[in-house]
């Protein structure tokens, strides 16, 4: 299991700071001892920094995990996309890769990302990815307009929620003609 530092440092353990505070103002205000107060001030930082832990670790590894799923996969796209072409333009080295991903409801997320693998032009322009399900028959299809991504960049353009996880999926980028 990999650790990220979002994991043990967040926006959500400002909680645990607040929650603290909270036990030492009603510690104090109950006229406890300072070693009462300090022993249980630290004790109530410790429970309240692993309560909110455990959930924020558990939730930012599925993120993690996903988003590096998906780096890897454009990774891979580029790389046989590349095989195809003796000489690649620069819009060539701009790639798209759907994931599909399954909740612990059973219920599928479709995540949409685009990368630049260029060293140098950015990518401004449209993509536009047609959804086949697994007789080939179109399902979907949608238009991502005002896409930027900077040399070497990888993000994700879209997600959603979709009903089965089998298919394909076809797209071509255009870019903006200034």
């Amino acid at each position: 299991m990999t650790l990220y530092p979002e994991m043990f440092i967040s926006i959500w353990h400002v909680a645990v700071l607040i929650l603290g505070v909270i036990a030492w103002i009603a510690m104090v205000a109950g006229g406890y001892e300072r070693k009462t107060v300090f022993k249980s001030t630290a004790g109530a930082f410790i429970a309240f920094y692993v309560i909110v832990t455990i959930p924020v670790a558990v939730a930012t590894y599925d993120l993690k995990y996903t988003e590096q799923q998906m780096f890897e996969s454009l990774q891979e796209h580029y790389e046989r996309k590349m095989v195809d072409y003796s000489d690649p333009s620069e819009l060539d080295k701009v790639v798209l890769s759907v994931g599909v991903f399954e909740n612990r409801d059973g219920d599928y997320q479709m995540k949409v990302y685009a990368g630049n693998f260029s060293e140098t032009l950015e990518f401004k322009g449209e993509v536009t990815v047609y959804f086949y399900d697994e007789n080939d028959k179109k399902i979907k299809d949608e238009t991502y307009e005002h896409i930027s991504l900077k040399p070497g960049e990888k993000k994700e353009i879209d997600s959603f929620w979709g009903e089965n996880q089998t298919g394909t999926y076809r797209y071509f980028f255009e870019e903006d003609v200034e």
